[in-house]
């Protein structure tokens, strides 16, 4: 079973987009139950629990629902796309899709959020010796005093002030999907264990440096 408690949905996609508007009320209500089963399924996108596929009597059961309604509702999800079938086991893209973008934003933020930093080197000589030895002094107190403030680190319910969020939709090119640029940041302070006394400042710089990061 995942460890994720939840699983990514945009509800302005979910309202608008016709591939999901020209389901019946019965199928996009079957579609997001499958979506919130699939969403805890090993390997993630995938209808299983403890390893085994969840088919028959026990997805009816979980549904809620009787074979005889549910079974020509999945024909019609899975001839439409939202579902797919192998060796088995229901699988649902959507969520598949989602898992895998997660994974590279995990990824891309070990690296530090972009890939063609590790291809930069550092200066192996300095000019000025004396006044790097200054400037290191500089930053050792500003780290000092910024350590002496509270920090905390990221977590999964975190989410940027309403000032954030408006920075970055100025900031970004029109259409950039503000959820996606959220969660990467937040897989990227999580995998590199940043903490911040102020997240939505970090999240502002975040936003600034947009175009050197790969989503």
């Amino acid at each position: 079973m995942s460890d994720l408690p939840w699983f990514k949905f945009n509800a302005a996609d979910w309202l608008s987009q016709p591939i999901y508007r020209r389901l019946t009320l019965e199928e996009r209500g079957v579609l997001i139950d499958l979506w919130s089963l699939a969403s805890q399924g090993e390997p993630r996108g995938h209808l299983t629990s403890g390893g085994s596929p969840i088919i028959g009597d026990d997805l009816c059961h979980l549904m809620r629902i009787n074979q005889d309604t549910l079974l020509p509702l999945l024909a019609e999800l899975e001839k439409r796309g939202h579902l797919a079938r192998k060796n088995g086991i229901w699988k649902c893209p959507t969520i598949i899709k989602e898992e895998a973008r997660r994974q590279k934003y995990i990824k891309n933020g070990r690296l530090g959020g972009n890939p063609s930093l590790l291809k930069r080197t550092k200066n192996p000589t300095s000019l000025n010796p004396e006044k790097d030895q200054d400037t290191d002094t500089e930053i050792k107190k500003k780290k000092e005093k910024t350590s002496e403030r509270e920090r905390q680190p990221i977590g999964d319910d975190w989410f940027p002030s309403d000032s954030a969020i408006k920075y970055a939709v100025n900031k970004l090119p029109p259409g950039t999907d503000i959820a996606d640029t959220v969660e990467a940041f937040i897989s990227h302070a999580q995998a590199k264990g940043t903490t911040y006394d102020n997240p939505n400042a970090g999240f502002r710089r975040w936003v600034q440096k947009a175009e050197q990061f790969d989503y």
